[in-house]
């Protein structure tokens, strides 16, 4: 009995704490603004081939004030052997342009654990939302790929886990329920979810859920080569397999990157007029070369399903200083010649009196049908203080595009 209350206030009492706490911080982050001049305008064709032509001046202004409203902070228990960890944060906030002040942010509770033994290895009850996911892991690639490995049983909800860590592998078992039901409409997911890591830069994941008759499992795993400090090869191989409602399907996928330079790389090209491919500027690139692959590896009665497809992609922004390419082309593996090819380069550099910037994209389906758009642009930041001066001209080929031209002047503070 005497053990029972000792585990129970172990569980509802904090009896040591470690706190970063938040603080109200009103003070200004950022204050800008500019004022731009363009005259611009767009050549064009009519349906009868004549050209058509619209200029004029364009005026805007920006004008951004940014407060510090709230330094973020949390407030962690401590302890040893059998302890309750229970962590409380609450984000930084801040305001642009602010009307009537709000901070916009509410505390929430970050990790919740009862630790079992704590050293070499780690034991612990998350008696928090299980938040893993099964079946996913992101496919070493050099620009962002159509399709990514399959994810089984995608969430869990109202349910625990018993976390089992230590510096070769972490392991959950994870007990999930549809909430509080009744007996003949009450349903559990059993799921186990592991990883061996930093066995000689290789990772192993393995995951198995079982839900009634339905079950799923997952393997996969990757490895890093380190060629040398700049050259390493990244293979990865990923199998998936469910059998939901008496239906079965298994999918494959792999990829290998063979980099040479810079990781995560944010977007590197003008995301409108030349972004045929649909990147978005939360896209990240890694120099080098990849390929991947996925294909389901039985039949099945699902729609729109892809079939062994396959991804090429090439990025490198650190061999030529100032250029950024890429190339990524998308097919079926059965129709391997009948992709689509996408093609970026973007060189800008500052030469003192003048500053350059070419940037073109290209697309090809079937390497048949072929468009194309292209930009020069001329600027200058030291001319005149605080003021960039441009003239550019966009153009493109068989793409429903304007042809623009601009010269202008922002005053910047």
């Amino acid at each position: 009995m005497k053990k029972l209350l000792s585990f129970l206030l172990i569980i509802s009492f904090v009896f040591t704490a470690f706190a970063v706490k938040p603080a109200t911080n009103y003070s200004v982050a950022e204050f800008s603004g500019n004022a731009t001049l363009e005259y611009k305008g767009s050549i064009n064709e009519d349906a009868d081939g004549n050209a058509v032509v619209k200029h004029g001046f364009s005026n805007s202004t920006e004008a951004k004030i940014k407060l510090n409203l709230l330094n973020g902070g949390f407030v962690k228990t401590r302890g040893k052997g059998l302890w309750g960890e229970l962590m409380v944060e609450i984000e930084g906030a801040d305001q642009e342009n602010p009307g009537a002040l709000s901070i916009g942010k509410s505390a929430s509770v970050k990790t919740a654990k009862i630790h079992f033994v704590d050293g070499d290895v780690d034991v612990a009850l998350n008696i928090l939302t299980p938040a893993a996911k099964l079946g996913k892991q992101d496919l070493p690639s050099a620009l962002p790929i159509w399709f990514s490995t399959s994810e089984i049983n995608k969430s869990f909800s109202n349910g625990v886990s018993l976390e089992i860590r230590n510096y070769l592998a972490d392991v959950d078992f994870i007990i999930n329920s549809n909430g509080p039901k009744t007996s003949d409409a009450a349903k559990y997911t059993y799921a186990v979810k592991s990883v061996i890591k930093g066995f000689i830069n290789t990772n192993i994941y393995a995951d198995m859920a079982l839900k009634g008759k339905d079950i799923s499992y997952r393997l996969g795993g990757n490895h890093n080569f380190a060629i040398n400090d700049k050259l390493y090869l990244k293979p990865a191989v990923d199998f998936t397999y469910e059998d939901i409602n008496d239906l079965a399907v298994s999918w494959m996928a792999a990829g290998a990157l063979f980099g040479w330079g810079n990781k995560d790389v944010g977007f590197p090209f003008d995301d409108s007029y030349h972004n045929l491919a649909g990147y978005n500027k939360d896209n990240k690139f890694n120099e080098g070369f990849s390929v991947n692959y996925k294909t389901t590896l039985s039949k099945n009665d699902f729609e729109n399903v892809v079939y062994g497809e396959l991804a090429f992609g090439l990025f490198s922004n650190s061999l030529v200083e100032g250029l950024s390419t890429a190339a990524y082309y998308n097919t079926k593996a059965e129709e391997i010649g009948k992709g689509t090819l996408y093609l970026n380069a973007k060189y800008s550099k500052d030469f003192d009196v003048v500053g350059i910037t070419l940037e073109g994209a290209a697309k090809t389906v079937a390497f048949k049908d072929f468009g194309a758009t292209y930009e020069i642009c001329f600027w200058n930041n030291n001319v005149i203080k605080n003021t960039n001066l441009w003239a550019k001209y966009q153009g493109n080929y068989k793409l429903d595009k304007d042809n623009n031209f601009a010269i202008g002047a922002k005053i910047s503070l």
